[in-house]
């Protein structure tokens, strides 16, 4: 008897595992977007725009490429080279940065994340 005892907790044990795990599938990214919109320093925020843009138009991975090559790649996003432009600026003079521009970066990432939700069709993958 006692076999039949330590079965029955598997399906207890089963659906709460399958919850937990789909629960961390869903909030994971939600967490991830919000970390990189309430990093510090400003610096860390437009990077972290950049970063979220990208993944949005499904260019992670994809390290060798330049950011006028991930606009070139994405021309109807218009709000790609203003980000691309912030960017390049915190990679090559992050001592000069604008104090608003983490604000703006994330206006940008925002709207390239409206452009992507409406663009794409539902059933991509």
């Amino acid at each position: 008897m006692p076999v039949a005892e330590s079965t029955s907790y598997w399906w207890v044990i089963a659906p709460v595992v399958v919850a937990a795990y789909l629960l961390l599938a869903l909030a994971l990214p939600w967490w991830r977007r919000r970390s990189r919109r309430v990093a510090t320093p400003d610096a860390r925020r437009v990077m972290g725009a950049w970063h979220q843009a990208c993944q949005d138009l499904g260019v992670v991975g994809k390290h060798s490429l330049t950011a006028s090559e991930i606009v070139a790649r994405h021309p109807a996003v218009e709000e790609l080279q203003p980000l691309a432009a912030l960017a390049n600026h915190v990679r090559y003079a992050p001592d000069t940065l604008p104090p608003h521009a983490a604000s703006e970066a994330w206006r940008y990432s925002d709207a390239i994340r409206a452009h992507t939700r409406r663009t794409t069709p539902s059933t991509a993958a």
